[in-house]
């Protein structure tokens, strides 16, 4: 079971700045982000976006993230 973010959880989220921990697919450890959006997936219950800082790419990329991922994977920073 994903445990995922209230609304709040999740606004307050908003522009926090955030690196990986652990390899995660598709990003390397170190690589670093910010929270730019949540989204709503029903009942009070949000995932947060993130926009990667990856300079080679030619438009911004972003992964969803649910609370468990983010406390497993990320650490905050900033």
């Amino acid at each position: 079971m994903e445990i995922r973010f209230s609304e709040q959880e999740a606004r307050a989220k908003l522009g926090q700045r955030v690196r990986v921990s652990l390899n995660f697919p598709g990003l390397y450890q170190g690589a670093a982000g910010t929270v730019v959006d949540m989204f709503h997936v029903g009942d009070n219950l949000y995932e947060v976006i993130i926009q990667w800082d990856i300079p080679d790419r030619h438009k911004p990329h972003g992964d969803w993230f649910t609370k468990r991922e983010y406390q497993f994977f990320l650490e905050e920073i900033e």
